[in-house]
């Protein structure tokens, strides 16, 4: 999958989505879809994967990028562990995403 840094984001013209995958152990990490439908992974500015800890620090980590939107998705072990079968796409859900982290 293609990467995009965070300042590559910033030069784009159109916004792109966000998705938030939320992973267990408290791992948050981003991909962008451009409006061309092309699906990239977020890495920061030195090429490695942008990988947070709370949303609260993916927001500021991306404070400077503009988003059409934001969608969280969450991954969960829930299914395996009551042993029915996973769901391979988890419905995403909308996030609160103001352009200004003090709007929050």
């Amino acid at each position: 999958m293609k990467h995009y840094s965070i300042y590559a984001l910033i030069q784009l013209e159109t916004p792109p989505t966000l998705e938030v995958h939320s992973t267990e152990g408290d791992i948050y990490t981003a991909d962008c879809v451009l409006d061309s439908g092309e699906r990239a992974r977020i890495s920061q500015d030195d090429g490695t994967l942008l990988t947070c800890h709370s949303l609260d620090e993916l927001h500021s980590r991306l404070a400077a990028v503009p988003f059409r939107e934001a969608r969280l998705i969450q991954h969960s072990a829930y299914d395996e562990m009551i042993g029915t079968p996973t769901h391979a796409d988890p419905t995403p859900l909308s996030l609160h995403w103001p352009a200004n982290p003090a709007q929050r």
